[in-house]
């Protein structure tokens, strides 16, 4: 069976123009066009992070804290009984006095002592 001579010939070698937006270009014109869709798209990909970036704020802190928990396990021990015997929103106050009394104590150990670690 063949086909009439009047009709175009079809598959993967005959594509239409649209789909090859390159052609009847130099190579200069290309790599402009390239290098102009490249920036396009970190652009969008940028602003697309920055919004996650923000979603993860919280998370990213609430990590940190978890970490610097687990470094410490004298005052993950010490946070766990004071939730025992007190009540958790007396605790948390306890504890966060107790944070900062330690943080000053190491400050002014740190200035005290004549040799740095």
């Amino acid at each position: 069976m063949s086909r009439p001579a009047s009709s175009p010939a079809r598959g993967p070698m005959r594509q239409p123009v649209a789909e090859h937006p390159f052609r009847g270009t130099s190579l200069q014109q290309r790599r402009e066009r390239l290098l102009e869709r490249s920036r396009l798209l970190r652009a969008e990909l940028a602003g697309q992070s920055s919004a996650l970036r923000e979603r993860f704020v919280g998370a990213e802190h609430a990590l940190g804290l978890a970490r610097a928990a687990t470094r410490k396990p004298v005052l993950l021990a010490a946070a766990a009984a004071a939730l025992l015997v007190l009540k958790p929103a007396r605790a948390l106050r306890y504890i966060t006095r107790g944070a900062m009394a330690v943080s000053l104590l190491r400050r002014v150990w740190g200035w005290l002592d004549p040799q740095p670690r």
